[in-house]
């Protein structure tokens, strides 16, 4: 029996369009999020065309998807770690916010190596996951106890 919670998040899969906005010929480009094992705990989502990472540079790919995210949720993007082990691709966590709906999501990924990678239409490059989003009650540090008793920042000799 599963102990995940079940949350509907769709996602839309954009077609590519001419200088005018046109729909282009051959559909849709985006490629949907799928789970490649039963045990994942994240979707994993690809580009759905061939990209070229200059060396020691941040590029942002379009994915040409984009999610209805459920109020009270968010999607988290995570980096998949082949991507830096195998290729040295650093990809920072990146949150999409459910006011951020119908809209096209990007994934920036910087080249930490000498020379140009070149990533395959269709190649996994994050994973994501819809998470509930928590508003926090209260930023304020001068409700602390650390802030009150100790003198705030770096007060645990720490």
């Amino acid at each position: 029996m599963s102990k995940t919670k079940k949350v509907s998040c769709a996602a839309y899969l954009f077609y590519e369009t001419d200088a005018e906005g046109n729909r282009k010929e051959g559909g849709i480009i985006g490629i949907n999020p799928v789970y490649k094992t039963t045990g994942a705990a994240c979707a994993d989502v690809a580009i759905p065309v061939k990209v070229a990472l200059p060396p020691h540079e941040t590029t942002v790919v379009d994915l040409w998807v984009g999610f209805e995210i459920p109020e009270g949720y968010k999607v988290v993007m995570y980096p998949r770690s082949s991507l830096l082990v195998k290729r040295g691709i650093m990809q920072p966590v990146s949150i999409i916010d459910s006011d951020y709906s119908g809209q096209h999501v990007h994934v920036p990924l910087h080249n930490m190596t000498n020379t140009t990678i070149f990533l395959e239409a269709g190649e996994r490059v994050a994973q994501i996951e819809c998470v509930p989003a928590y508003d926090c009650e209260d930023w304020q540090h001068d409700n602390t106890e650390r802030a009150k008793e100790n003198g705030g920042f770096g007060s645990t000799g720490v």
